[in-house]
């Protein structure tokens, strides 16, 4: 939907700060909780679940995060591996930002290394300055962005303040407006999403109204959030922004979330439902929880 977090073939080559391991290794993206892939037609460079490429006006791709990157779960019982779209990630978010900026540091200090991402891209020595020229920018962009969310509440795995870190974007990093920063120390779980497009209110603090701009207000601001980018200096908003926003693809993931439904429990892998068991849950749980749990 428009995240711009490093350049695609920058980040294929990237090595990790503490190694000559390349970043997007399997083990890294493992550790740091993201669901890895081998590569398929759609999905070429085998970025783990969530990772996106979005090409720029002037046709340069950009790696990114979509929706799916918070928003996917997967159990592994007994060596079976089952993916629950729309479930709760294990993403450290924080780790994985701080770690990014530190490979780009890392790259551009060190004289072999830079060599070394300079040769895979292909870079003329002609044009290397230019290209750590651009490096050190994107770190100083994405450092600033690290330092303006940190929080003294470790955020750890599977959790993040998003609406936070949405709103210093927003109101501090876009507007440009210091005082407006806000320390993102609420960090949550990913909450599931196949009930969140029926509810009339979303957020954990039901801050979000869900009914008509209201989606697409919640996933501008998100994209903007998750590495997108915004121009607001010199213009009116008469004609809106520039900004890296594909609201095309936005409509689609819209669209395709009403069709979201919570995953059957599978019996072939985990056994069959005690179904005696189950009706007797359902009168217990209409006697005694559904007064505040009832959709």
């Amino acid at each position: 939907f428009g995240s711009t977090l490093v350049p695609r073939l920058w980040l294929q080559q990237l090595e990790l700060a503490g190694s000559s391991e390349k970043f997007m290794s399997e083990a890294n993206m493992a550790a740091l909780g993201f669901l890895v892939q081998s590569p398929t037609r759609a999905n070429p460079a085998g970025f783990p679940v969530g990772f996106t490429v979005h090409a720029d006006k002037q046709g340069r791709e950009w790696a990114g995060l979509g929706c799916a990157a918070c928003h996917t779960g997967e159990v592994d019982f007994k060596g079976t591996r089952m993916r629950i779209d729309g479930g709760q990630s294990l993403i450290d978010f924080d780790a994985f930002e701080g770690a990014v900026i530190d490979a780009l540091a890392r790259t551009s200090a060190d004289e072999a290394r830079f060599a070394r991402f300079a040769d895979a891209l292909g870079t003329p020595a002609d044009k290397r300055p230019a290209l750590r020229t651009e490096m050190n920018a994107l770190r100083d962009k994405l450092s600033a962005r690290h330092q303006l969310n940190a929080s003294p509440v470790p955020y750890g795995r599977g959790r993040l303040d998003a609406f936070g870190q949405i709103f210093n974007s927003v109101a501090v990093e876009f507007l440009g407006i210091p005082a407006n920063k806000r320390v993102p120390d609420a960090p949550v779980s990913y909450p599931v999403m196949w009930d969140a497009s029926h509810l009339d209110l979303v957020q954990w603090n039901g801050s979000a109204p869900n009914a008509g701009p209201g989606p697409l207000l919640q996933n501008v601001t998100t994209a903007l959030a998750v590495y997108g980018s915004l121009d607001v200096s010199g213009h009116d908003g008469l004609e809106g922004f520039p900004s890296s926003v594909d609201f095309s693809k936005l409509g689609n993931i819209q669209d395709w979330f009403y069709k979201l439904r919570a995953p059957a429990w599978p019996e072939a892998v985990l056994g069959t439902l005690d179904k005696p068991a189950m009706a007797r849950g359902a009168k217990l749980y209409a006697s005694e929880c559904s007064s505040c749990h009832a959709l």
